[in-house]
């Protein structure tokens, strides 16, 4: 039997749990969400999967950023995107001048 896949990426466990909430005095059931990643072992607790969804997101993209910016030598996006821009003009310059 195959496993099933995760909806969340590798490295994230995404625990639901079944609470009581107690809101303006009512006892209300609720499914909340805890994440814990190997780093931060503290789980963090969510009411709804796309808030879930949204901060791994968040994760991914400062550690794609941090990645980025260490193989390109540079400490910050301005750096980068500076970098970016003189390879634009360079090749509309070339283009220009027919080269």
């Amino acid at each position: 039997m195959a496993k099933q896949k995760s909806e969340f990426p590798r490295g994230y466990a995404v625990v639901e749990i079944n609470k009581t909430l107690n809101i303006g005095g009512e006892a209300i059931p609720s499914v909340l969400y805890q994440v814990t990643t190997k780093k931060n072992l503290t789980p963090k607790t969510f009411i709804n999967k796309e808030a879930v969804h949204k901060y791994i997101n968040e994760l991914e993209r400062t550690k794609l950023e941090a990645k980025a910016l260490k193989l390109s030598g540079y400490q910050h996006v301005s750096g980068v995107i500076q970098k970016h821009n003189e390879l634009i003009a360079v090749a509309e310059l070339q283009e220009i001048s027919g080269i």
